[in-house]
């Protein structure tokens, strides 16, 4: 591994300074993190926002590059920020552009983080993974669960041969015959889950990389001219890994029922992924109580949908375009005193209430 990235860095630096050459120093900056700088940027921002990032959150960038979601935060973000790279020339353009004293900016040393346990809500690798093999990739999405708070969210990009836009670059690694490549690693959605299980962490999303489904709030320019608005996309696939927020382990009977009790007279309110979906969409809300999983209807009536033949009644709809938040709240007829955990899923399955929790876990909290 060591050596790979000392070779690997050796042939960037030097990539680097012919950009320089040709292209002046910002530009050269730009290119030599595969160019599209600022529409990444805007739509990197975007994704983690969709996926609940807020101004106070702590972010740890993997892979920083030059810069490019550091730029989009810096006016923005309040919490802290760590970006790591392997690249020292990137990195010190990234701490220079970004103007952020508050801020750290290290270059990576092997797979390790250089972050307390427990200190971060995101941790962001954007084509990152796809360098690495596999077992490179767990062990930093290891240092990923180390580093993240409870209810902290891994997000990442990843290239899988189940989507066929993605072929290019395989056949691209087929013909290229230099011994010291770039690698270009391809994971699939069992691995995937496979690593989550074993770190600790649930896989919230797996999403399509040839499908728009990043809400842009403004219009996304592309070094060609090509401009996109409404629903933008990466390329890559993407990932969505929570941590346990603990609750279930950690809580109380008492102080469970205390939250839900709470949230029969206030709303709750879930920054859930809404805006992704491309059709209205049902919205569910179910409470889980002696292991039976209910369904809440609007009027307040409990339905058995797990292991029964019963349809789940829809709480509401979601209409896309629609805000991301969603506001909910529990009707006083519902009995939640022996009820352990809130469920709010979206359609159009039942199956789809379940992946779903950890929007109202983490509102619990």
């Amino acid at each position: 591994m060591t050596e790979r990235i000392e070779r690997f860095r050796s042939t960037y630096l030097k990539h680097i300074d012919d950009l320089e050459t040709s292209q002046g120093k910002t530009r050269a900056m730009e290119l030599a993190v595969g160019g599209h700088f600022a529409a990444l940027g805007t739509l990197e921002l975007a994704l983690l926002r969709q996926h609940g990032l807020q101004p106070q959150h702590d972010v740890v960038d993997v892979g920083c590059g030059s810069g490019r979601l550091a730029i989009k935060l810096r006016d923005v973000q309040t919490g802290g920020y760590l970006g790591i790279d392997v690249v020292p020339k990137l990195v010190d353009y990234a701490r220079d552009t970004a103007q952020r004293p508050d801020w750290r900016f290290e270059v990576g040393q092997g797979l390790v983080i250089p972050a307390p346990d427990a200190s971060a809500d995101y941790v962001v690798f954007f084509s990152v993974l796809t360098h690495l093999n596999q077992e490179e990739a767990f062990r930093y999405l290891a240092e990923a669960a180390r580093v993240l708070r409870p209810g902290g969210r891994v997000v990442f990009s990843f290239l899988e041969f189940a989507i066929g836009a993605h072929w290019f670059i395989f056949d691209g690694v087929l013909k290229d015959t230099n011994p010291d490549k770039v690698l270009n690693h391809f994971m699939d959605r069992d691995q995937i889950r496979a690593f989550a299980v074993r770190l600790g962490l649930t896989v919230e999303h797996l999403i399509d990389g040839d499908k728009p489904h990043i809400p842009l709030t403004e219009a996304v320019v592309y070094d060609d001219g090509t401009r996109v608005e409404g629903m933008g996309l990466l390329g890559q696939s993407v990932a969505v890994l929570v941590r346990d927020d603990g609750m279930a382990q950690s809580a109380t009977p008492s102080e469970v029922v205390h939250s839900l009790r709470v949230l029969q007279r206030q709303p709750l309110h879930l920054q859930a992924t809404l805006a992704d979906v491309q059709v209205p969409t049902p919205v569910y809300l179910c409470i889980e109580r002696d292991g039976q999983l209910l369904n809440v209807s609007a009027d307040g009536s409990l339905t058995h949908v797990m292991g029964s033949s019963a349809s789940p009644a829809p709480w509401g709809w979601h209409q896309p375009g629609a805000d991301a938040g969603l506001s909910i709240e529990l009707p006083a007829g519902v009995d939640a005193s022996t009820a352990t955990v809130v469920y709010v899923g979206l359609g159009p399955d039942l199956g789809t209430v379940v992946q779903q929790v950890r929007y109202a876990r983490a509102a619990l909290t």
